[in-house]
């Protein structure tokens, strides 16, 4: 986690990715959905057509966001 967020930090969008997955799973910080989804947001915004699938996840499953089905499609 440590190094993930280190490079996250400086905006490479595969570490925010990795950040936000930390986040959503509990892995080495609490799980908090919110957080995660805002990196995930984060990494999209930057480029990352994993963390656009994973924000898409969010909205589908109100993972930290309203349940969103519409704006869950347009990002898958």
């Amino acid at each position: 986690y440590y190094w993930y967020r280190r490079a996250a930090g400086e905006g490479l969008p595969v570490a925010q990715a990795w950040v936000g997955h930390c986040y959503r799973n509990g892995w080495v910080v609490s799980t908090d959905r919110a957080t995660a989804q805002a990196w995930y947001a984060r990494a999209a915004a930057r480029g990352s057509t994993m963390a656009q699938y994973w924000l898409g996840r969010c909205h589908e499953h109100a993972w930290g966001v309203e349940r969103g089905d519409g704006e869950a499609a347009r990002l898958y």
